[in-house]
């Protein structure tokens, strides 16, 4: 959306509608006179027929027509409230989705809380596609880490093995797994949220070894082939 502002489509047909609504009351208004008067010799009907009242005729044209008016300007209003409303979560949702494509920790763990504010604020429109969207980058990501440090922990191994050997003791046996701190967020952020729409969270082959899931809303979930070791899976 950016700084592009929506103009407003006023409808001259409308317009003109109002305009004959209220040429059609002062049109009424002098039938009813001449309907209820006709012939009549009372002291009203003739004040009339001598000074008719047109300040009168032209207030009850004018008073319904004003308030047909403001009842169709408000309408507009609230049309272009919510036409701002629904670009600005837009805007925010896409600015979430670009964030959590950045090197910068911090920036990803904005957009995961960013995406969160807009599952809890707007369930209906992005509750479903938030919740595949955090469950791909768990997957992915969790996959890539994954992947990068299996060098790192065969020469781990190894350096183990070796330690072993030497008869010393070697402090990787004893060390918990962490996920990172971003995926670890995700799944937080996925495990919290209320979803109602049905969407199953989808962790298949995902990487979650040593992952926190206690209270985690995870019913239903697809966890198949997903590493679970060392995981705190204690579920409400």
């Amino acid at each position: 959306m950016g700084n592009e502002k929506k103009k407003r489509d006023y409808n001259p047909f409308s317009i003109i509608v109002m305009l004959l609504f209220g040429g059609g009351l002062v049109a009424l208004s002098i039938w009813l006179f001449t309907v209820f008067c006709g012939d009549s010799d009372s002291v009203i009907c003739g004040v009339m027929r001598t000074n008719p009242p047109w300040y009168i005729i032209t207030g009850l044209a004018i008073a319904p027509a004003t308030v047909l008016f403001w009842i169709w300007r408000d309408k507009y209003r609230r049309t272009d409230i919510e036409n701002v409303n629904k670009g600005q979560v837009t805007e925010r949702f896409s600015r979430a989705i670009e964030h959590l494509g950045t090197e910068k920790i911090e920036v990803r763990l904005g957009g995961i809380y960013a995406l969160e504010k807009i599952a809890q604020d707007y369930d209906e429109q992005y509750m479903s596609t938030i919740i595949e969207t955090l469950s791909a980058f768990v997957r992915v990501n969790s996959k890539k880490k994954d992947s990068e440090n299996g060098l790192e922990k065969e020469h781990s191994a190894l350096v183990g093995e070796g330690s072993k050997n030497l008869g010393t003791k070697h402090g990787t046996d004893e060390q918990e797994t962490e996920l990172d701190v971003d995926i670890q967020a995700a799944l937080t952020v996925l495990g919290r949220l209320d979803n109602k729409t049905g969407t199953r969270i989808d962790l298949r082959k995902a990487h979650l070894e040593g992952a926190h899931l206690r209270k985690a809303h995870l019913e239903g979930a697809h966890l198949s082939e997903a590493h679970l070791e060392g995981a705190r899976c204690v579920f409400r």
